[in-house]
């Protein structure tokens, strides 16, 4: 194969219209088939408009339902039309309390002097920065951090107004429906949280939300609706949306490298397989 023939033919031939819409960051203007579960994560929010504290929240479901989607989705909105403080911080990638901390004080304090900073001090002076403020605070996965850590930061978090002037909603996302019962005995006492339940999509649910996703970034013709019904046949159950915007992104960059206008079923195929 030549390297320099795929990186310099010209013309420049490719399938996508906007590559962004397959990305994990992408936040669509509207999430398709979950309005019950973001209609009760903001009831859960909306105390805090009129000074009150808001209600501690539970979102469970596995990987690729949507939670972090919804919950990015809700920050922005309060971003855009409220003073309320607001963080997401995803444990995927601050795996520690140190770093969960030090992702929220950056947030909330606008430099990056965490790392001069022991754990305790980060700790205090985000209290201090929040002292008569609310911040809704979104953990994703928290069931990612080990125990310990998530012992602690659940202890001094869910416990804080004790010592500290300060208000804040907590709303952890959870892979693991049984995440309670790894903890303390005495943390699970003060982990009172609502729960809200994200499940997976169906298969003709996923193949709606997809076909929109490929309107937008896959030139028209390029892909048909039969392909876009095999990926959400063969995601609805087990990965969801996560896999499924991820293979349609590899069979786009598959078609791209071999100069391909229109996507061949036999990419799909590979994809699947797991053989790129």
């Amino acid at each position: 194969m030549d390297i320099k023939n795929i990186l310099f033919s010209n013309p420049y031939k490719t399938v996508f219209k906007n590559k962004d819409v397959f990305d994990n960051e992408y936040l669509p203007k509207k999430l398709e088939y979950r309005d019950n579960e973001i209609r009760a994560i903001t009831y859960n929010i909306k105390p805090a408009l009129k000074g009150y504290k808001p209600i501690n929240t539970i979102i469970k479901g596995a990987g690729g339902t949507g939670k972090t989607t919804a919950m990015k989705k809700i920050l922005q909105t309060l971003d855009e039309g409220t003073d309320l403080k607001t963080c997401y911080v995803n444990c995927q990638n601050k795996r520690t309390k140190r770093e969960i901390y030090g992702a929220i004080y950056k947030k909330l304090l606008k430099h990056n002097h965490a790392d001069n900073l022991s754990t305790s001090m980060l700790f205090t002076q985000i209290m201090d920065e929040l002292n008569t403020k609310t911040l809704i605070l979104c953990i994703d996965d928290i069931d990612k951090l080990g125990r310990n850590d998530a012992n602690d930061l659940i202890q001094e978090l869910f416990r804080a107004y004790e010592t500290y002037n300060v208000c804040i909603g907590i709303f952890v996302s959870v892979n693991n429906y049984d995440f309670e019962y790894s903890l303390d005995k005495g943390v699970r006492n003060i982990f009172i949280c609502q729960e809200v339940c994200f499940s997976n999509y169906s298969s003709a649910k996923l193949f709606s939300i997809l076909k929109k996703r490929c309107d937008f970034g896959f030139k028209r013709g390029s892909i048909s609706d039969k392909q876009i019904k095999l990926v959400a046949d063969n995601y609805s159950c087990a990965n969801g949306i996560r896999k499924a915007l991820s293979s349609l992104l590899t069979v786009g960059n598959m078609a791209e490298v071999e100069g391909l206008e229109v996507i061949p079923d036999e990419f799909f195929e590979r994809v699947f397989s797991g053989f790129c």
